[in-house]
Formats: structure tokens, sequence, C-alpha cells
């Protein structure tokens, strides 16, 4: 009976888990794989970033040219001339200017989106700026053929 007591003592006595050093190898590994992802995945972010300020960019662009294009068949338009500027110095273009943010669904971003240049009834260029970057969109005469414009976006770090 005392050899039963005793290899139920030697049993009962094993530790159950890990040593401090198995801990301290384990944190070790993850704090170096830590330090190799983390800048990596702000880079990812800042990408993304970029990426979504263009994509309300072109929101922007597209929807000032459909309200531009619609002026120009209106004759009751606000819009007119060879050349349109809409910004926010002028109260009266105000709602303008709201409605291509709408139209974009950016109504929230009205800070962002800077003077909207419009000439001969075409987006001529525009400034939308986010905490990362300022995108230019500018238009201007080029390529092959009458009436054709060359057409991009500056991306800008901030």
């Amino acid at each position: 009976m005392n050899g039963k007591i005793m290899k139920n003592r030697k049993w009962n006595n094993k530790a159950k888990g890990f040593t401090l050093v198995e801990v301290i190898v384990v944190l070790v590994i993850l704090a170096i794989l830590a330090a190799i992802l983390v800048p990596t995945m702000i880079g990812w972010i800042k990408k993304a970033n970029e990426k979504t300020a263009i994509a309300e960019a072109r929101n922007i662009l597209i929807a000032t040219q459909t309200i531009a294009s619609e002026a120009a068949g209106d004759p009751s338009s606000m819009i007119k001339g060879s050349t349109f500027i809409i910004d926010d110095d002028r109260q009266y273009l105000r709602p303008i200017k709201t409605e291509i943010l709408e139209l974009a669904e950016l109504s929230d971003k009205r800070d962002m989106v800077g003077v909207i240049m419009l000439k001969d009834y075409k987006v001529d260029n525009f400034t939308y700026k986010t905490e990362d970057v300022t995108i230019t969109y500018h238009a201007q005469a080029g390529g092959s053929g009458q009436n054709t414009y060359e057409a991009g976006f500056t991306v800008t770090p901030n």
C-alpha cells in the first residue's frame, strides 16, 4: 500500500504547464514577428487610404461632369460661360457644390474639396484633400484629334 501512495504522489507532483523559459521564448518570437509586420501593415493602410481618396476624387469628377453636362442643355442653369468656377466663397454657388457632393456621395466632406473649375462645360481642374494625400485633377488640351483632352490625377502625400 505504501508503494501505491508513493506512485500517486510522484504523479501528482508533476508540474503541468510551461516553464518560464518556454514562455519567454514564445514572447520573443512574437515580438520579432510584430516588429516585422507592423511597418508593412502601416504601408498597406496608407496605400488603401490613397486608393480610397482617388476613388472619391473620381466620384467628384463624375458628379461634377454630370451636373455640367446637364447645365449645358439647360438655359436657366447658373452654370454659364466658357469658364466657370465653383467655390464656397460665393454664397450663391454653394447649392451647386452641395449637389455635386451629394451626387458623389461625399456630403460630409465639403471642406475637403477645393475650387472646381469648368471650361466649356467640362471639368478642367479641382483639388481634393484628405489627411494622407492631396489629389489634383487637371485636364488639358492635347492628344490626337480635335477637341481631345489629356487628363489625370496627381497624388501628393501630405
